[in-house]
């Protein structure tokens, strides 16, 4: 079991989280505090989420697991929840849009605790921004990994897990643009560049 605020492991029976004292809910940890059900034209199945993770059951037998522990950040789309993993990886969670809206607030809600505690190791680590990101011209979501601002180097992990860096002692220019791409120009005369959206990164670490 977990602390709903600040995400720590409770031990059993604990009245209050040895780490940011928030007294333990009384409420059964093990059913969902939302539930709704998704018909979708390929799958269909029950949304269930609780508070330490989120799941997509298609049958007894048959689930999607979304834990928060696990997460960097999590998106809204059209007719879906997009989980971005700390490995890079984006997987996504269906859910009808008359439910969308609603089943996406209580997962944010949920997963505030834990991306906050995320946010606090990485800045431990000296990463000032933790975004999702994609290689520019593949911007769909599904391609997003994710991109770690630190004072020396960005660092980006495909959805395949695969890490690249770009060291800033190799950079010779670097610029923002409109449409929101982050681009390098390096001393050899390539070219690195990482889209990171219009909108501000889940956090920021400002001195």
């Amino acid at each position: 079991m977990r602390c709903v605020k600040c995400g720590s492991e409770l031990e059993e029976g604990a009245a209050f989280c040895p780490r940011c004292g928030k007294k333990v809910s009384e409420e059964d940890p093990g059913l969902p505090i939302y539930q709704c059900e998704v018909k979708g034209l390929l799958r269909s199945g029950k949304l269930l989420v609780y508070q330490d993770k989120a799941e997509f059951v298609v049958s007894p037998v048959q689930k999607m697991t979304f834990r928060y522990a696990s997460l960097a950040a999590v998106r809204k789309g059209l007719d879906r929840i997009n989980f971005v993993m700390e490995d890079g990886r984006t997987e996504a969670c269906l859910v009808n849009r008359k439910n969308l809206h609603e089943a996406f607030y209580v997962i944010d809600q949920a997963v505030k605790p834990y991306l906050e505690k995320r946010a606090s190791l990485l800045q431990e680590q000296g990463v000032r921004f933790s975004f999702p990101s994609s290689p520019s011209g593949l911007g769909g979501v599904l391609s997003n990994g994710l991109l770690n601002i630190l004072d020396d180097r960005c660092d980006y992990t495909t959805p395949a897990g695969k890490k690249e860096s770009v060291s800033y002692r190799d950079v010779k220019t670097a610029q923002v643009t409109g449409l929101g791409v982050l681009e390098f120009t390096m001393y050899d005369g390539t070219r690195r560049a990482k889209s990171c959206g219009r909108r501000s990164p889940p956090f920021s670490r400002r001195r």
